[in-house]
């Protein structure tokens, strides 16, 4: 589990920062950022779901998930898998399920994850679920 929360004034896609990150800001562009929005798979594995929350009414929003191997410091800002999900409720979370996207990756591939709301989120708060392949 990957637990981010921060606020954005944003209405374009931005990086979550991953928890444990000092700076927990809305990033729009993770080039030289990369501290803050990404993580290195100790396994393989695959994204289960993302579930989200906002103090907002998002809208239309996308949750994508970005993944890059070796000679890069961040992954595409082009998601190799993504969901969307209409928040039209404030204050309720929403489970994005990535079980049906393209969601896999590899021991030492660098990830991160970005959402694209239709208006802004305002405080909002994200629970990524992993599943790792321990033998590898």
């Amino acid at each position: 589990f990957i637990k981010c929360g921060f606020t954005s004034t944003a209405t374009v896609k931005t990086y979550i920062p991953i928890a444990g990150s000092d700076d927990l800001r809305d990033d729009t562009n993770p080039i030289g950022d990369s501290e803050k929005v990404v993580m290195i798979c100790p396994f393989d594995g695959s994204v289960q779901t993302v579930w989200a929350r906002s103090q907002a009414v998002p809208g239309d929003t996308t949750i994508g998930f970005h993944k890059i191997g070796v000679d890069y410091e961040v992954p595409s800002a082009t998601a190799i898998g993504e969901m969307t999900i209409d928040m039209a409720v404030d204050n309720t979370s929403y489970e994005f399920d990535f079980t049906g996207v393209s969601n896999t990756f590899s021991q030492g591939q660098i990830i991160m994850f970005s959402v694209d709301p239709t208006t802004q989120l305002g405080d909002c708060h994200f629970m990524i679920v992993l599943k790792f392949d321990v033998s590898t």
